[in-house]
């Protein structure tokens, strides 16, 4: 893997990632992730050393095998151990949010869960939202337990 590279400008700015223009292709971009968590939709944020690393392996290890069944993304490569190349494209407004414990949020469109309920090792607490760009806020969300296979031993 590359160490060090040279990034264009910065091309937008989240909660848990930079984007920085990638300077020899227009249609490739550099996407950095931080080591920076959040909570409540960003208003509580704290720094982790070391997150931006788990981040990074565990997005290029989900990309690469949804790429290797044929399913379309926008990853090129891992770079580094906080960087990765992706092809520039328009971003979907979806968030998808995946928890072994319920809290947060969660815990306010599922009144009839507590806190603290842990999902078996083999099922999540699965959420997918549509967030407005404008408002960032969430439009419509459905939580459900769901099946996710075997857990390691």
């Amino acid at each position: 893997m590359i160490e060090q590279q040279e990034f264009g400008p910065l091309l937008a700015e989240g909660k848990t990632k930079l984007l920085y223009a990638y300077p020899d292709d227009d249609n490739l971009a550099y996407m950095v992730s931080k080591d920076q968590i959040t909570a409540g939709d960003g208003e509580r944020r704290n720094e982790l050393a070391g997150k931006s690393r788990w981040s990074t392996i565990t997005t290029a290890n989900v990309f690469r095998l949804l790429n290797e069944e044929g399913i379309a993304t926008h990853f090129v490569k891992q770079i580094n151990a906080t960087n990765l190349l992706v092809k520039r494209c328009k971003m979907l407004p979806i968030e998808q949010v995946q928890r072994r414990i319920a809290t947060g949020s969660y815990l306010k469109r599922h009144p009839d869960v507590s806190e603290g309920t842990t999902a078996h090792c083999h099922r999540f607490l699965f959420e997918a939202a549509s967030r407005c760009k404008r408002r960032h806020a969430l439009r419509s969300g459905a939580g459900r337990d769901v099946s996710q296979g075997r857990c390691a031993p």
